[in-house]
């Protein structure tokens, strides 16, 4: 991403796309709010008024998850039978790029350490969640499905946690699969349902050439995607 229109939200991309670029190749405690500026051709004024530099790390993550659901969306469209589907895929496609590039995974640990996650990516993954509640007609009531989604962020975190420390720090399908469905399962979607839409998953994958994405990309084009 080389040049930007002259715009608000020109200059906040910019922003965006310099700092991930540089908490990439240098860590995001050597990058500082100054050197972000330096690199985007812009004050540090500017930079402050758009972001604290935490505050960067949330959102970068937040476009990346609005770019695979794009992403998703533009090669397989209605081919994904239902959100459940999309959740699996999604965090397939989430984990394999983020445990692919270690200073994307570097970058990650620290917003789950941080706990710098967005109001809105928590909106989001609520909304989606509740989507595939719908979809499998379950009842259950809002409080139960707010425990749900906390046992699932639980589980999410213990096993990222535990796959981050080991010494290959290897990721599997099944292992993001298992993730996805923690949720359903507690909710009372059988074993059977939930691997009849994983297979259906595992047939989707082929059409998904997984070089085309990467969490260095600009997340807000899909225009050089095949």
């Amino acid at each position: 991403m080389d040049t930007y229109k002259n715009t608000d939200e020109g200059q906040r991309e910019n922003i965006l796309y310099t700092a991930k670029a540089l908490f990439l190749e240098l860590g995001y405690r050597k990058t500082t709010i100054a050197l972000i500026a330096e690199k985007a051709g812009v004050s540090v004024g500017l930079v402050n008024y758009y972001f604290k530099k935490e505050e960067i790390v949330g959102q970068i993550f937040h476009d990346f998850i609005l770019y695979i659901r794009r992403f998703l969306n533009k090669k397989l469209g209605f081919m994904i039978e239902n959100q459940f589907q999309m959740h699996i895929l999604f965090n397939r496609i989430f984990f394999i790029k983020i445990f692919e590039a270690p200073a994307a995974s570097e970058l990650y640990s620290l917003l789950r350490e941080k706990e710098l996650y967005l109001d809105a990516t928590h909106d989001y993954i609520r909304s989606s969640m509740s989507a595939i509640i719908l979809e499998f007609d379950l009842d259950i009531q809002p409080k139960m499905f707010r425990r749900l989604t906390i046992a699932e962020y639980g589980a999410r975190k213990a096993l990222y946690q535990d796959i981050y420390n080991s010494p290959n720090k290897e990721i599997s399908i099944e292992f993001t699969d298992f993730l996805s469905t923690i949720s359903v399962r507690l909710a009372g979607v059988t074993p059977e349902i939930v691997d009849e839409n994983i297979k259906h998953c595992n047939k989707l994958m082929r059409y998904i050439d997984l070089d085309n994405i990467h969490f260095e990309d600009d997340f807000h084009s899909l225009d050089e995607v095949p």
